[in-house]
């Protein structure tokens, strides 16, 4: 035993002197890796991550955070009263969009404003009134053609009930310079006009309450009222 434990000190030794004379390449050994690894079909780079690009979500100021859960509470109130129908409360790219069915707003082939529509109205404006962010309102109605004395078309019928939401806006003490009404008639379908629920869905205003960083500066002297567009929806 003792010459053998001998024996295994000296040959341990004699590897360890021989390491230490010896110079390792690290290009070399490495060449030498990549080459058994080819060899071997294993892939020399480990793989990379693919990066999706990062969805941009809209960032609401904390005042339309206020509005956005004030609308929704509104909404709780018109489910209580049977009205949830009557209105539709969105986040959007450019910001908070209110929907409400032209049936409730108006009578038919009319821009006069309904009784029962204005208690709903004037809340939405009395919330509305505390933040400057811009307001847009939006006429739309459904493919039926329209043509008398006072509507020759879709187009000034969607605009004069836009129009008659935004005097009523007015009224509710939102400053004119965030005001504006635009007019598509039957050019931004939501659904299909083929059928009467669809056209029923067509027929609508819609009030986009913008965030600020897409819409004018309040008190511009380029801006000096209320504006209304009659758009042909190109």
């Amino acid at each position: 035993m003792a010459t053998f434990a001998d024996m295994a000190t000296l040959l341990l030794a004699f590897f360890i002197m021989l390491l230490s004379f010896s110079s390792i390449q690290e290009s070399k050994f490495q060449d030498a890796i990549s080459s058994l690894q080819g060899a071997l079909g294993v892939m020399q780079h480990p793989p990379s991550v693919i990066k999706m690009p990062e969805t941009i979500l809209p960032q609401p100021d904390d005042e339309l955070e206020d509005i956005f859960v004030e609308i929704q509470e509104m909404q709780i109130e018109l489910t209580e009263e049977g009205l949830a129908d009557q209105l539709e409360v969105t986040l959007e790219k450019d910001g908070i969009a209110l929907r409400m069915k032209a049936p409730f707003l108006f009578a038919p082939a009319n821009a006069e404003l309904l009784g029962d529509s204005l208690p709903l109205l004037d809340k939405i404006a009395g919330i509305l009134s505390g933040v400057p962010n811009a307001v847009r309102i939006e006429g739309h109605t459904d493919n039926v053609p329209i043509s008398n004395d006072e509507f020759p078309s879709n187009w000034e019928l969607s605009s004069s009930r836009a129009m008659a939401v935004l005097r009523r806006f007015l009224d509710g003490s939102i400053a004119p310079t965030r005001l504006s009404a635009v007019g598509y008639g039957e050019h931004r379908p939501r659904a299909d006009n083929a059928t009467e629920d669809g056209r029923d869905e067509n027929r609508r205003v819609e009030i986009f309450v913008e965030y600020k960083n897409t819409q004018a500066i309040a008190g511009s002297p380029a801006v000096t009222g209320p504006t209304t567009e009659v758009s042909d929806g190109r």
